[in-house]
Formats: structure tokens, sequence, C-alpha cells
């Protein structure tokens, strides 16, 4: 995008870069579409004008940008539910249904960043085979805020470049793969996170038989 940018000699703010980004949800055409009509209405990419763009819920209206629901996300992790509650019923407020909230919740927290150190801390446990302190860094996240469907998502985005032998790495795929299925599915708990490291972490011992 910055390449793009630069080539077509775009004004922007670093803001607006992420917001582009956000709005994307990882489609490189999608960015550029989104980029370009940003450009076209308003010449200048800021998160403002491409939210306003793509008529999209994060708005400028009574001072909501694009980190409202990040907020909201802060808001919870330090169990503050009181400034997390008026933040949803001011958009609510604001005519904003459920559906499109919740929609922006989750493509926010889909993004929300986990602390760099508790990222490949679970995989070093689990090729261990060291059940417990597993479990409670994904206990943790879980106590955090994040949903098990953002845990499982990262799991899945680390494990692909964790430092783990090829065989053992695709065997976490595989266990992961089916713990999303459960997670759609409805099954949502702690517990399925649990039975998910106890599995990861025997997976060392049975391929190693």
């Amino acid at each position: 995008l910055l390449q793009v940018c630069a080539a077509e000699k775009v004004s922007y703010e670093e803001s607006g870069i992420d917001a582009v980004v956000f709005t994307a949800q990882g489609d490189m055409r999608q960015a550029l579409n989104n980029l370009q009509c940003t450009v076209a209405g308003f010449r200048y990419v800021t998160a403002d004008n491409v939210f306003k763009a793509l008529n999209n819920l994060q708005c400028t209206v009574a001072g909501f940008r694009y980190v409202t629901a990040d907020n909201v996300f802060k808001h919870c992790v330090r169990s503050e539910v009181i400034p997390a509650c008026e933040i949803v019923h001011n958009l609510y407020r604001m005519g904003y249904s459920s559906d499109d909230i919740l929609n922006n919740m989750f493509r926010v927290c889909k993004t929300a960043s986990i602390p760099e150190f508790l990222k490949l801390e679970y995989f070093k446990h689990c090729v261990r085979s060291e059940v417990i302190p597993a479990c409670e860094i994904v206990h943790n996240l879980y106590r955090m805020g994040y949903s098990s469907d953002d845990i499982l998502n990262n799991m899945f985005r680390v494990c692909k470049t964790a430092s783990i032998p090829e065989f053992l790495k695709l065997e976490y795929f595989k266990e992961i793969g089916l713990c999303h299925v459960k997670v759609v599915e409805g099954l949502s708990s702690l517990l399925q996170l649990t039975a998910l490291i106890s599995r990861l972490c025997l997976k060392q011992n049975q391929l190693s038989k």
C-alpha cells in the first residue's frame, strides 16, 4: 500500500493506512479498492475519510473513530465494565444495530494485539509436553477477554512460523483445526482450549514412540 501511495503521490496519515488495512481484512484487492475510493472522494487518506468513503460503522459522529471498538476491548481487559458498556451504549444510541456493533467488534478483536511474550510461549511448552504452563498462558489470554476463536486464529498464525519440527507442526495444525470446528459450532468454552493444549502436549510423546 505504501508503494502504491508513493507511486500515485497519494497524501496519507499512518492512521489512514491502518484503517485501509483494517477494512480490507487481509484482502489486498479490497485494500487497493478501499484506498482508491478514499482518494477519489477525499484526496487525503485519513482514518475518518476511509470510514466515510466506505460508509463504515466507525465514523466521526460524536468523536467515535477507528479506535472505538478497540477501546471496548481495552476496558474489558482491565475489567472496566462501565466504561466499556458506555461506548457500546453510545454506538447503539447513535442508531447502529446490535449486528453492526457485534460485527465491528469481531473484526477489531481479530486484529487485537496479544502481548508479544505470549505469542510463542505456549508452543514451546507444548513441544516440551509441559501441560500446566501452556494451559496457564491460554487461560490468561481467555481471562484477558480474548474469545476462543481469537486465540485459535492466533495460534494457527503463530504455528505457521514457529520454530518447531515440521512433522509436529502439521499435527498441531490438525488439532487446532478440529478445535476450531467445535468452537464455530458453539462449543467455545475455556474447556475446549484446555483440551486442545493437552492434546498438543501429548503429540510430542505420541510421535516420539
